[in-house]
């Protein structure tokens, strides 16, 4: 069976603690450090330090949500799947870089919802906040944006079957579509959407 257990996340919350990334005190939760400000460079991959950072924020990803994504599967409530199916909707839509990068965040959170296990939402919110830059409009593109939604919609039938292996499979290879296009940069044709500003 593949799963995430209690002292598996608290492992992980312990390494995040030693790397200075987070920190956690009783009674205030978990609290993400100084992250923003160092992995602000890694929208732009201006250097192979940049480059070693963004991996290892998305090798934590690939080690934490496909077993969350298991998890889920088999405890995912109707209720948390029409919330999976109403994020894909708004996926589909015509949105901003900055409108579509908060829905994602959002729907991996909602993916750790259904599990039903808090620890696991904390922990999901720390990835969210450390990999953050991964997640910038100048590394959207319509491809990318088409490929995250079919794999967010290769999860979300997944859950929803309660099939725990699929939605591990379809997290995994997710997760490792999104590491790819951005560490490789974009392929000849596409192009960044614009942003915010530039659509006005």
């Amino acid at each position: 069976t593949v799963g995430v257990s209690r002292s598996s996340v608290r492992d992980a919350l312990r390494d995040l603690e030693m790397r200075g990334l987070i920190d956690r005190k009783p009674g205030r939760g978990t609290i993400v450090k100084a992250a923003r400000e160092e992995f602000l460079s890694l929208a732009h991959l201006g250097s192979p330090e940049d480059q070693a950072r963004l991996t290892e924020a998305m090798e934590v990803r690939a080690i934490i949500e496909p077993p969350t994504a298991f998890r889920a599967a088999t405890r995912a409530t109707k209720r948390n799947i029409a919330q999976l199916n109403s994020l894909l909707d708004d996926m589909t839509a015509d949105l901003r870089p900055t409108q579509f990068a908060e829905i994602d965040r959002v729907f991996h959170r909602t993916v750790a919802q259904c599990t039903q296990n808090a620890m696991l939402g904390a922990l999901i919110d720390t990835v969210n906040d450390l990999i953050e830059p991964s997640r910038a409009s100048t590394l959207q593109t319509k491809e990318r944006r088409r490929t995250s939604i079919e794999g967010h919609r290769a999860i979300v039938r997944a859950i929803e079957a309660h099939d725990g292996q699929a939605a591990y499979e379809s997290a995994a290879i997710h997760i490792a579509s999104v590491r790819d296009r951005i560490l490789e940069g974009p392929h000849p044709g596409e192009r960044e959407l614009p942003s915010k500003k530039s659509r006005k």
